[in-house]
């Protein structure tokens, strides 16, 4: 993604808007947002940033049948927090997913990282599987493990 040359960073959601829904639009939208985040992560470069965060937003829109709520936010607020620091209102949002008894570790994991909470990550990475483990250290919410902010 980083080597396209002349890349219109803010073209990129509206054209994928105008592909034919069907269940799997969302979940292919996530995929594309993690992939563009980390080519924020590897360029710093705001106008990816500004593509992320626009199909964070539009991704937030997808019912809980195509995308779980939880993977939703924590996008959307992994993004955020490239942005500035996460304001009240989106903590409190963390703070809900991690007090529901059937969040899954890895979810659980991703959202103390958002809050800068890192003893706590580490007691929920623990208890994966390692093959979990190798997959989380691939997402770009991992960034926030090894504490690289552009």
């Amino acid at each position: 993604m980083l080597k396209i040359d002349n890349m219109q960073w803010d073209a990129l959601l509206p054209s994928f808007q105008k592909i034919e829904k069907h269940k799997e639009t969302f979940s292919y939208a996530n995929a594309f947002l993690l992939r563009l985040l980390s080519a924020y992560d590897q360029s710093c470069n705001k106008e990816i940033l500004r593509a992320a965060h626009s199909f964070a937003e539009w991704i937030c829109t997808a019912p809980e049948e195509e995308l779980a709520y939880e993977i939703r936010m924590l996008n959307l607020l992994q993004t955020v927090k490239r942005m500035r620091d996460l304001n009240q209102e989106e903590i409190r949002m963390l703070y809900r997913i991690i007090s529901n008894k059937e969040t899954s570790d890895l979810i659980l994991t991703g959202a103390y990282l958002l809050l800068g909470e890192q003893v706590p990550a580490e007691m929920y990475f623990a208890n994966m599987s390692v093959e979990d483990q190798k997959e989380f250290t691939q997402y770009p919410i991992y960034h926030f493990w090894k504490n690289e902010p552009c």
